[in-house]
């Protein structure tokens, strides 16, 4: 299974609130892998695209519940 989080993108004020009460947690990554138990996550980028802060925060706490990050 492949799941997208919608983390990116501009919004205005009122749906950067709804999304944020609603789980939307900062420098998740793009998409969300599961398959037969094993959980991974993948940062999408262009041949220039850098991590944020927080998308190198992410990777350490996801580190802590032992998914792959890639």
């Amino acid at each position: 299974m492949i799941l997208s989080i919608p983390n990116g993108g501009k919004r205005d004020r009122m749906t950067a609130i709804v999304l944020k009460a609603t789980g939307l947690y900062p420098g998740a990554a793009d998409l969300l892998l599961i398959h037969r138990g094993w959980v991974g996550f993948v940062e999408l980028k262009t041949d220039i695209g850098m991590q944020s802060p927080e998308q190198r925060e992410f990777v350490k706490q996801i580190g802590c519940y032992r998914a792959r990050f890639g």
